[in-house]
């Protein structure tokens, strides 16, 4: 595993976001900036394009076998699309923003896809402001979908119908249960654990996440781990998740670090790793594969990254 030269800590998302557009305007071409990923089980891989304005479906290999998006208003056309989730059924799930003329918030919705690219539904939260910052976007295995909203550290939960079942967490602070910038979640179902990356706080939150035979969802406080640092197990900014269910281990995108973290389930940091001779990158999209390998989508340098189970590099796939 390498260990990598870090970014200074006042270096922010935002920064990061104007050295992305800074080295697309150099290279003369608009990249795909790719925020989200999902695993197919057939290995295809699903990819959020943002800059493009659309979802590329790709072969394991990387090879192109479909995309459906543009930029537009109508319903089935996708903005500022954030985070990629996919159901039993195959069904994408998109965080959405649609963004006004002085590039506010204008409404915000989960939209799901057919795996053709058909729009399904669109589901907005009851008592949505249109701030509130739709980030990422998770499916449990009973088709329940799991919404973060970075503004204001919500996460709620719809059923498989876009019903909304209840909302969790929504503090600012440092406590269990509080966030400064609630980013992600991901689950590891075989042992009931529900994990929630705290981006300003640096640090991981673990739940026991249950359900009760009437069908109320809680999410119990056992543990945080991470301070602000740049040794390993320390975090800067942590961002997208990825739960390998098989060996429990975790996965962190620790952004201004410009690497991934991998820790077990009792939060001890086990190995870092990042893509060799790259020294600028960005992890804005995170999935393990059956086989243990680590796919992490690069929004920085528009491609995804595929790693061993023992870190080494697999191979790099572009997003057209």
């Amino acid at each position: 595993m390498r260990f990598l030269p870090r970014l200074r800590p006042w270096i922010s998302v935002a920064l990061l976001s104007v050295i992305l557009l800074s080295a697309c305007s150099l290279a003369g071409r608009q990249p795909p900036r790719p925020n989200g990923i999902a695993l197919a089980p057939d290995g295809s891989i699903y990819v959020m394009a943002l800059a493009n304005h659309r979802v590329v479906h790709l072969a394991p290999d990387g090879r192109r076998l479909d995309a459906f998006g543009r930029l537009g208003d109508r319903p089935v056309d996708i903005y500022e699309g954030w985070g990629t989730a996919l159901d039993v059924a195959g069904n994408i799930y998109l965080c959405h923003i649609w963004r006004d003329q002085e590039d506010s918030i204008g409404r915000e919705s989960i939209k799901v896809f057919s795996p053709t690219g058909r729009l399904v539904r669109e589901i907005t939260a009851p008592g949505e402001d249109g701030a509130e910052g739709c980030y990422s976007v998770r499916v449990d295995d009973a088709g329940r979908i799991f919404a973060v909203y970075n503004n204001t550290n919500h996460l709620r939960i719809f059923d498989p119908q876009g019903r909304l079942l209840t909302t969790l967490w929504g503090a600012t602070g440092t406590g269990p249960g509080e966030f400064i910038g609630l980013r992600d979640v991901a689950f590891d179902a075989p042992r009931g654990l529900l994990y929630a990356s705290d981006a300003g706080n640096s640090r991981i939150q673990q739940f026991d996440l249950s359900t009760t035979p009437e069908g109320e969802i809680s999410a119990v406080h056992r543990r945080s781990f991470g301070t602000y640092g740049r040794d390993l197990g320390e975090l800067a900014y942590p961002q997208y998740l990825a739960v390998d269910e098989a060996s429990g281990r975790l996965a962190v995108g620790d952004m201004a670090n410009r690497r991934i973290q991998i820790f077990d389930p009792e939060g001890n940091a086990l190995a870092e790793l990042a893509p060799p001779g790259v020294d600028d990158w960005q992890v804005m999209g995170l999935a393990f594969a059956p086989d243990g390998a680590l796919l992490a989508a690069d929004a920085l340098n528009g491609v995804i990254w595929v790693f061993e189970p023992d870190g080494r590099l697999r191979r790099m796939i572009e997003v057209p």
